[in-house]
């Protein structure tokens, strides 16, 4: 029996469940690192489209990340820095949009294709290298097997997850730009670029996410009391 992923008996709860398990220790930390991938491919990939060049992608064990980039262009510099929350966002939008036309083997492909450029060329950690190698073999065992309702539930719980993330990063970036805003990331660097302060740029990211998830909400999540 072919199970209907957009029925809101079947979504919510899911949804439900993908926020809870994502906050347990280990397999939270090993979940939320499909967020990290993105926001650090949205880095590597607007350095990469703007003549800058890609030096290492690193992913931590506390879902943390860093692509290391040099680039001469101040305004380059300015737009690789901003591009990684809002693109993370996005991407749980296109998983989902994905899934609505019917294109989940293709958004799980895509996911595989760039886990495989990043595992040859760019990642330079090695928790970063076993965690992408396992993604990979996911992702692989997903596209062998072809079975269409695997397909998407995975494009759905990793959508789950880049949207509970992009929900929850920002905020935890703000309270770091005003603890300590030389450890807060990408708002960090801005301050570097632009000289406004990092609490400044973590709002902005929390602004700019909440919109795309907002987005999203509207466009893409059934509606809860269509109940079937």
């Amino acid at each position: 029996m072919v199970i209907d992923w957009y029925n809101p008996l079947v979504f919510y709860p899911l949804l439900v469940a993908v926020f809870l398990v994502i906050r347990i220790p280990k397999i939270g930390e090993y979940l939320r690192s499909i967020n990290t991938l993105i926001h650090e491919a949205a880095h590597a990939i607007a350095a990469l489209i703007l003549s800058g060049k890609l030096v290492s992608i690193k992913i931590f064990s506390n879902t943390e990340g860093e692509t290391l980039v040099r680039s001469s262009n101040r305004l380059g510099t300015l737009f690789i820095a901003i591009v990684g929350y809002p693109a993370a966002a996005l991407c749980g939008f296109l998983l989902l949009y994905a899934l609505r036309i019917g294109q989940a083997y293709m958004a799980i492909l895509i996911l595989t294709v760039l886990s495989i450029v990043f595992v040859l060329l760019f990642i330079r950690n090695w928790y970063g290298f076993f965690w992408l190698l396992s993604f990979l073999t996911i992702n692989l065992l997903a596209i062998w097997y072809n079975k269409i309702e695997l397909l998407n539930y995975l494009c759905l719980i990793f959508s789950f997850v880049i949207i509970a993330e992009a929900l929850y990063s920002p905020l935890v970036l703000f309270r770091i730009s005003l603890k300590n805003p030389k450890a807060a990331g990408d708002a960090s660097v801005l301050k570097s670029i632009t000289y406004l302060p990092a609490f400044f740029w973590s709002i902005v990211f929390i602004i700019l996410n909440y919109l795309i998830i907002f987005f999203t909400v509207s466009n893409l999540f059934p509606p809860i009391f269509a109940i079937k």
